[in-house]
């Protein structure tokens, strides 16, 4: 069994920033059972324009530019946990666990979620 299990979707990516790595940030959290991931959405209605009229080189998802416009404390999460504390799983946050929880995250670790996956030659709405 891992020591730490995710969870999120299939539209949605970890991100790290520059310099750090899974393993680095799981260790900073190593005295947490669980922890949250802060979640950083993105638009397709928000695109990269410098390439317009070559979209079909590019799958949809790889023009997208992200823009923070999350207004407000809350946004969506998704977690983390390491599983042999474990009871129970919710799908945003386990409530069922020994041990810690953290959301205090922000800056080590996010979830990018993509709103929609279309196929190769659809083309971004901006």
């Amino acid at each position: 069994m891992g020591k730490w299990m995710f969870f999120f979707d299939v539209d949605e990516f970890i991100y790290v920033p520059p310099k750090s790595t899974i393993k680095t940030v799981l260790d900073s959290l190593s005295e947490y059972n669980q922890f949250t991931i802060e979640q950083m959405p993105m638009s397709s209605k928000l695109c990269l324009s410098s390439d317009y009229g070559k979209t079909y080189r590019k799958w949809g998802f790889e023009k997208f530019v992200y823009k923070d416009v999350k207004k407000g404390i809350r946004r969506d999460r998704k977690y983390a946990v390491q599983p042999r504390s474990l009871y129970a799983t919710g799908v945003h946050m386990s409530q069922n666990l020994e041990g810690k929880t953290t959301h205090k995250t922000e800056g080590k670790i996010k979830k990018f979620e993509l709103k929609m996956i279309g196929d190769r030659l659809q083309k971004t709405r901006q």
